[in-house]
């Protein structure tokens, strides 16, 4: 692991950590790298907070690693690497694009973290065929590519070139079991919304906003995105996000951006 995102590795895990109070978990998402989130999690290192960036077992190798891998591998990965971050830490704040998003919903039900910062979640309807994905997968090994869905030129995620079909059905069972959690999640959200997406559907922030609580809806800040598309932490809006994280983290902890104490 690097201590440098800059130069970083984009197909692998990433850890920084010096002497702040906070650590930033940031979740990449399906089919995709690291990388995708570095600029993300560079802005949270260059704010002086801790952060990590995991590489989700079956990823950012051949797409044929994420057959056989249980949603379960994600989630208590994740779990693992939250506990080792708590117990060094004061404070936790949680972040994830897509899959990543629901994934960071997970945490947020079954752990307590400061704030959760989510990018075009996909808590629902994502991939299209996921429906029939249960059904395919003995018959069909892949299906097209969902990634890559960026309108800045020259910026790549490097996800798989195709999607492997029983990877879907578990992408699936982990959105019902993240719907079915939403209602535990109580820390403060900030949620950026890409207004053009064409990898997750409006049903996912439909069923985001019905499982959530109405005190934890209340209190949900919305960021709507209008110059990019899915991947928006390498897309035009990427400076937007990052400006309006490290904001979030700061105001849901208490410790100032540069400071890395509480205030």
């Amino acid at each position: 692991m690097s201590t440098d995102i800059s130069t970083a590795d984009t197909f692998a895990a990433y850890v920084h950590e010096g002497r702040s109070s906070v650590a930033v978990l940031v979740i990449h998402g399906f089919t995709s790298t690291p990388g995708s989130v570095f600029l993300w999690a560079g802005a949270f290192e260059a704010a002086g907070y801790d952060v990590s960036v995991p590489l989700l077992e079956g990823h950012a190798s051949r797409w044929e690693d994420m057959i056989g891998v249980p949603y379960t591998a994600w989630t208590g990965a994740l779990e693992r690497e939250y506990d080792r971050l708590a117990r060094t830490h004061e404070h936790v704040v949680v972040a994830g694009i897509s899959m990543g998003g629901a994934l960071a919903l997970h945490l947020g039900a079954v752990r307590r973290p400061d704030a959760l910062l989510l990018v075009n979640p996909a808590v629902d309807g994502m991939p299209w065929f996921s429906f029939l994905s249960g059904v395919l997968a003995p018959f069909v090994k892949s299906t097209p590519a969902i990634g890559e869905d960026i309108a800045r030129p020259g910026r790549k995620e490097n996800s798989y070139d195709v999607t492997p079909t029983a990877a879907a059905t578990q992408l699936r069972r982990l959105q019902k079991a993240v719907r079915r959690q939403l209602p535990g999640v109580v820390a403060p959200i900030t949620l950026f919304h890409s207004v053009q997406d064409h990898v997750v559907p409006p049903a996912s922030l439909r069923s985001l906003f019905a499982g959530l609580t109405p005190a934890t809806r209340t209190r949900l800040r919305r960021i709507e995105l209008h110059e990019s598309y899915h991947v928006a932490t390498l897309d035009w809006d990427a400076e937007l996000i990052n400006e309006a994280s490290v904001r979030a983290v700061a105001e849901s902890t208490g410790v100032a951006a540069g400071s890395g104490t509480a205030a």
